[in-house]
């Protein structure tokens, strides 16, 4: 009996070596916030993106830190938001995130109304399968500066990844 069994493992263990089954659809991607709060660039590129509140969005370089919070100033030119990691992703590989913001009500100078938008983001995994990044939101017109709760979701297909809440305050 023991020589049968020993026979049935070392034919798993083969197939598993010889004939590997895609695990990716058994992935189990998460996501964890590093750190939240005030940060300052030290600089900022606006590309269009119409789906936005403000009609852009920003890509920033040497995102820093400066104060750990969820109360944010209602003030002209603060950036705030958070870091995340995503781990479990499938190595080297592009992937898409929805990034999800909503807002108090917004008039924008057009008129029209945002409580919020969504928009798509095609990222790549490292090496290991994860990856890393700060998401967030800069007031760069006094349109935009709403007190009130700011939330960010980053949702991995139907999975909500990342939740993070922001209260902006008048001073």
């Amino acid at each position: 009996m023991k020589l049968k069994t020993c026979t049935l493992c070392l034919a798993a263990l083969f197939a598993l070596t010889y004939f590997p089954a895609d695990c990716g659809a058994f992935r189990m991607v998460s996501g964890t916030i590093t750190q939240a709060g005030i940060y300052e660039a030290e600089s900022v590129k606006k590309i269009e993106a119409k789906e936005t509140t403000a009609g852009y969005t920003s890509t920033a370089t040497g995102m820093k830190l400066v104060k750990t919070t969820d109360t944010i100033p209602a003030q002209l030119g603060i950036t705030f938001g958070f870091e995340f990691v995503l781990i479990g992703l499938e190595p080297n590989k592009p992937f898409s995130l929805k990034k999800i913001i909503s807002h108090p009500k917004i008039t924008k100078p057009d008129g029209s109304v945002s409580e919020g938008y969504e928009m798509m983001i095609t990222e790549k995994a490292d090496a290991f399968g994860t990856f890393k990044d700060i998401s967030g939101y800069i007031f760069n017109n006094a349109f935009e500066i709403q007190p009130g709760e700011w939330k960010f979701t980053m949702m991995y297909g139907n999975e909500k990844l990342i939740e993070k809440t922001f209260m902006v305050v008048k001073e």
